[in-house]
Formats: C-alpha cells, sequence, structure tokens
C-alpha cells in the first residue's frame, strides 16, 4: 500500500489492492465474536469483566496503512454502534482513545473512524471501528480552521442563534454540523477549546454519552461514518457523525463539493425531537 499523487489533479490517492483479499462473513463464523479471536491478528489492547475481554484491538489483516488497526467495542454480535450499550460504548471508547494514544507513529497523524453498515463500506457487519496513520498535512486538513482566537468551534459551541445544538452533557456538545457532507451530519465536540480527548475512562464514559444521544438523533434507516478529528496541537477536537444519507455523485466525486440535500437547522430540530420521544 502507498499513498500515490494523481499526475493530473494533484490528490493524494491510497493504493492498496491486498483490500481486495477482505473477509466476507458467508466464508463462516464472524471473527469478531467471542470465541473467534485465534481468527485475528495477535491483539494490541483489550478491556476484560469477569474474565473475559469486553473489547480488543488488533492488527488489520487487510491493511491500509502501516499500522491498521481494528478495534471490537463487544464480543457480542452487534451490527450497529447504535446497538451497543453505554457500558459497551465506554469500554471501546476507552480502548480507542488509549490505543490511538500509544506511540505507532511519531510526528504522524492517527486517524480513528467507523465505517457502521454496507452503505457506510463496512465489510462485515460486527460493530467495529478502525485505526489508520498518515502523513499529518493529511488530517490537518480536517482541523486548520480551528486555530486559537479564531477558532470556528469556539464561536459556533457559544452561539445558540442558530439553532444547530441538539444537546450537551458533561461539557461536551452535539450539534448538527453547519455545513455537513450529506444530509443529517452531526458533530460532538467540547465546548470549550481542548486539543484532543484524554485516554481514561472519564473522558471516554462523557464522550459515551454524548455519542449515544447522538446516534439516537440520527435517522435510524442510515448507515453512518464516524470519525475524531484532532490533532494534539492546539486545534478544538471534534467527533464527526454523518449519516450516509444519499450516495456520492459526480459532482462530490469530480469537484470535491459535496451536496447536501437538508436545512442543518431542520436536521437539529430533528435530532432534538427523537431524542424527546427516545426519553420518555
Amino acid at each position: 500500500m502507498s499513498i500515490q499523487i494523481d499526475p493530473i489533479t494533484g490528490a493524494p490517492r491510497l493504493v492498496a489492492p491486498g483490500r481486495t483479499a477482505r473477509l466476507d462473513e458467508t466464508d463462516g463464523a464472524c471473527p469478531f465474536c467471542v470465541g473467534s479471536e485465534a481468527a485475528t491478528p495477535h491483539e494490541t489492547g483489550r478491556r476484560e469483566a469477569r474474565g473475559s475481554w469486553i473489547a480488543r484491538a488488533f492488527p488489520n489483516l487487510y491493511p491500509l496503512t502501516d499500522p491498521h488497526e481494528v478495534l471490537v467495542p463487544t464480543p457480542r454480535h452487534v451490527t450497529s454502534w447504535r446497538d451497543l450499550t453505554l457500558q459497551e460504548l465506554t469500554a471501546g471508547l476507552e480502548l480507542l482513545l488509549e490505543r490511538r494514544a500509544a506511540p505507532q507513529a511519531p510526528g504522524r497523524y492517527v486517524h480513528v473512524f467507523v465505517n457502521d453498515g454496507v452503505a457506510a463500506g463496512a465489510s462485515l457487519e460486527h460493530a467495529h471501528a478502525q485505526l489508520v496513520v498518515v502523513d499529518h498535512e493529511y488530517g490537518a486538513r480536517l482541523t486548520r480552521l480551528l486555530h486559537g482566537d479564531g477558532c470556528a468551534l469556539c464561536a459556533l459551541t457559544a452561539s445558540h442563534e442558530a439553532g444547530l445544538e441538539i444537546t450537551r452533557s458533561e461539557g461536551l456538545v452535539v450539534l448538527a454540523h453547519p455545513a455537513p457532507r450529506l444530509a443529517g451530519g452531526l458533530i460532538i465536540t467540547p465546548a470549550r477549546h481542548e486539543p484532543e480527548p484524554e485516554p481514561g475512562s472519564s473522558s471516554a464514559a462523557s464522550l459515551a454519552t454524548s455519542l449515544a444521544a447522538a446516534l439516537r438523533a440520527t435517522d435510524p434507516a442510515t448507515d453512518i461514518n464516524l470519525w475524531l478529528a484532532a490533532d494534539g496541537v492546539d486545534t478544538h477536537w471534534y467527533l464527526e457523525v454523518q449519516p450516509r444519507s444519499a450516495n456520492l455523485a459526480g459532482v462530490e466525486l469530480a469537484l470535491g463539493i459535496h451536496v447536501c440535500a437538508a436545512d442543518p437547522a431542520a436536521t437539529a430540530a430533528a435530532g432534538r425531537a427523537r431524542l424527546t420521544l427516545l426519553d420518555r
């Protein structure tokens, strides 16, 4: 695998021919379920309870980058992060933040993401997350407007005029993305400027609570992509939640201009209504 630069446009492309050999679940038992540990590479980390694992991480058999890890947040065969319990979310996020902070590639960007469902790019249905490492310049594209006094997220979390806030808890705010890639996009971010979520149970528990709320606020019929944007320097970290509410077509693929078919304020109102209904 390698990053190639398109000689026509100058855009980066990640070339990984080995990905064509990825597992097909029709071939047998799910490799992420309890009892199938031998089907994965040796663990890089785990969380345990009552003598058994509740979350585990290991290298991806078909890596995009080196390193490339998979994290499974539950031994249960759960097919969506929406269906994880709060305890499972907390354990999974705690391990994910721990693995993200591990000294895997000094000076490079650790990209954490979830492909939840076939439309979101998942090749195995058991809920999982992934971690890849790329040159820092690629991660910086996600955070370049989030520095210091001019931080866009600081301004957004402090303002209530746009009606984008859905809920807030334990210092974290769930907002409708003001300019999402596709309809229904949300952001989870701290109300105060913080460069990255700290590893540890307290940080993971707070993030789990907000992530659970964000997932419940989305249209349950959509698959979802999640990714963490944090460079660990002086930018304002956030977790983006993007329902796959439409396919990418000619404008998006050619021009890189995403088409959002919903008003973000309407997305926020729908999210608040879903939470109110589910919390009754």
